[in-house]
């Protein structure tokens, strides 16, 4: 419980009047106040963020009940993530001019953070029922799917028939465009038919699922429909016998390729130390 502190002798005139108007706390009570820690008081009267009413003259300071609701303020900004420059410029300039600012401010980098932590869970989530669907099929099985359709951006890569030389190629184009972000989205690559039917393996692209609106719009479209689809353990880069097994599949079976290969790195080095626990499917539009 806290008191009202009279004034006692030896004390200033201007001591005097503002203890005799004033619910006056200590450190330790105004801090409790809150649930801080008092050093934290003693920091911010040093950077001058928060002073005490009355300091007296051995040097103890007080904190008057008109005080709680301007250091409320300041804790609501600390949430805002405000820096102390900030918080102290607008502690000391608060007008209602300056709090329409700076909500609006806030709300435009709360809306960011949404859309970041939006995009982070859609990549978690798909990724996520990749890898589960992994301990449903056998990599040994081929079969034919119905697609839904995807957005992709893509980046060229020049096709090389050394798999060596494609894996330093695909690494480095990846690791640049990753620096912009380009892997928030499922990745892999794709093959152009033109290549895919004269027995050429090496990918055209490197394909990264657009997930903002922005990407969308100008996104590569991978159409929808039906497409043989197969799945190997090991470097996830090095293709060509999985390709070698559909393309015997889509003759056996009489079927027609009528677009583009898609390949994706369901499991990668990324979850996967051991090489032969990594997955790539492969999936080949046909009719």
């Amino acid at each position: 419980m806290y008191i009202l502190r009279y004034p006692v002798r030896g004390e200033s005139r201007r001591s005097l009047d503002i203890m005799n108007h004033h619910n006056l706390f200590t450190v330790s009570e105004f801090a409790d106040l809150f649930n801080i820690h008092k050093k934290t008081l003693y920091y911010y009267d040093e950077i001058g963020l928060f002073e005490p009413k009355y300091t007296n003259e051995k040097g103890y300071r007080y904190y008057s009940d008109c005080q709680i609701y301007d250091f409320h303020v300041l804790l609501s900004l600390k949430n805002l993530n405000l820096s102390l420059k900030e918080t102290k410029q607008y502690v000391n300039h608060r007008t209602p001019g300056t709090v329409i600012d700076l909500f609006n401010g806030k709300i435009g980098e709360i809306e960011e953070k949404i859309e970041e932590l939006t995009r982070l869970k859609h990549s978690l989530t798909k990724r996520l029922a990749l890898i589960n669907s992994t301990l449903d099929t056998s990599v040994d099985d081929i079969q034919v799917q119905y697609k839904e359709e995807e957005y992709f951006r893509l980046e060229p890569i020049e096709p090389v028939r050394d798999s060596d030389t494609n894996y330093i190629a695909w690494h480095h184009i990846f690791i640049e465009e990753s620096k912009h972000q380009l892997n928030e989205g499922a990745y892999g690559q794709m093959l152009l038919r033109e290549n895919l039917i004269q027995n050429i393996y090496s990918p055209n692209y490197i394909t990264v699922e657009a997930i903002e609106k922005k990407d969308m719009d100008k996104a590569f479209i991978k159409p929808e429909g039906k497409y043989v689809v197969g799945r190997k353990n090991g470097k996830v880069l090095h293709s060509t016998s999985l390709y070698q097994r559909l393309m015997k599949y889509i003759e056996e079976n009489n079927l027609e390729i009528i677009g583009n290969a898609y390949e994706y790195f369901i499991i990668d080095g990324s979850f996967a130390s051991d090489v032969n626990e990594r997955v790539l499917e492969i999936q080949i539009q046909v009719k």
